[in-house]
Parts: C-alpha cells; sequence; structure tokens
C-alpha cells in the first residue's frame, strides 16, 4: 500500500463549499519597550528586511547569536 497526501489550500472547494472555513485575519499591535541592545538589534533587522520573512528572521536571529557567542555581548 502506497502513501496517498492531498493538498489543500483555503481556497479550494467540493461540492459547492470551501474545504476550509477559516476566520478572519486580526492583527494586534502590541507597543513593547525595548532595552538600547534589543533595539539595536532590531534596528539590524529592519535594515536587513528581515522582519518581513519567518525564515530570513530566522537566518539573521541564528547568525546574530553565532556572532555573539564567539565576541560576547
Amino acid at each position: 500500500m502506497s502513501a496517498l497526501a492531498l493538498r489543500r489550500t483555503k481556497d479550494t472547494v467540493v461540492d459547492g463549499r470551501r474545504v476550509v472555513e477559516l476566520p478572519e485575519k486580526t492583527v494586534h499591535r502590541v507597543p513593547v519597550a525595548l532595552s538600547a541592545a534589543d533595539r539595536e538589534i532590531y534596528s539590524r533587522w529592519e535594515a536587513h528586511g528581515a522582519l518581513g520573512s519567518a525564515r530570513t528572521a530566522l537566518t539573521f536571529l541564528l547568525r546574530e547569536l553565532s556572532r555573539r557567542k564567539y565576541t560576547g555581548p
């Protein structure tokens, strides 16, 4: 017996109905006070466009942690 996988998107319609019904997206912006060091890191993320993509943000974060490991805070 072989494996079978079906790919469904939120727009997939079967028998006239969407397969997945999702609620409307809600965004809550919460202001956060950052330390000077954290503000510097966040500003670098913004400058590199790392805040728009989860993969890019993770890569940037890992690079930052690696840099700190070898050079200190």
